[in-house]
């Protein structure tokens, strides 16, 4: 199992790093796997989803499908995201070919992808790094949104469940709420689960989505 070392990315030292502008321009990630990434298999499936396995180089077998990948230090499973970053796009790749743990959560290897630009609107705030939900609740609870900072070091990836919890907003009659916390950089759909109880004990709750949209 690889070491993490956290003076590094929080991932540890890799086992392979690529320039792209070493090689010739290659049009999407999959080119760039198929030519440059022998020891990675990254393959299209039905409904725009991809898989993503690396091989493990110690007993050179290939583990099970990894569903994250990283980008400028953003941890998320949207791999059709990363099949669209090309040559001109990347700077550079970084690959771990071993399982990896850090803290509770276990990666069947690591593959992060720096863009050539990675202050373009996706950074992650310096203290967003949280591994377990109740951390998340805790900030949001208490009005401390870290993630909303703007300065980042870009090596810790952002992999909330729960964006915003507060179990105790009262709102007044006829009176508003403007509720305000950050959401990953990357485009998802989120849902927002409204529970709570009237003055006179009526219980009532509501449930809606929302789609969040990156700009870069």
């Amino acid at each position: 199992m690889a070491e993490v070392n956290k003076t590094t990315h929080f991932y540890g030292k890799p086992d392979d790093v690529l320039y792209l502008s070493d090689y010739q321009n290659l049009t999407n990630f999959k080119e760039i796997v198929i030519n440059l990434l022998p020891r990675v298999k990254f393959r299209e499936k039905e409904n725009n989803l991809y898989s993503l396995e690396i091989l493990n180089i110690q007993n050179n077998t290939y583990m099970p499908e990894e569903k994250w990948v990283i980008v400028d230090g953003i941890c998320t499973d949207n791999l059709a995201y990363a099949a669209k970053l090309g040559s001109k796009d990347i700077n550079k790749i970084e690959i771990i070919y071993s399982e990896i743990m850090y803290g509770d959560l276990t990666f069947n290897g690591m593959l992060a992808i720096q863009t050539k630009n990675p202050n373009s609107g996706h950074n992650i705030p310096e203290g967003s790094l949280v591994w377990k939900n109740e951390v998340a609740l805790e900030d949001n609870k208490t009005g401390n949104n870290s993630f909303c900072n703007t300065n980042n070091a870009h090596d810790h990836p952002d992999v909330r469940q729960c964006l915003f919890w507060n179990p105790c907003i009262i709102i007044s009659k006829n009176n508003t709420e403007t509720i305000e916390f950050c959401a990953s950089p990357l485009s998802a759909i989120y849902s927002i689960d409204i529970q709570g109880i009237t003055s006179t004990g009526t219980p009532l709750n509501k449930t809606i989505n929302i789609e969040v949209k990156n700009d870069w």
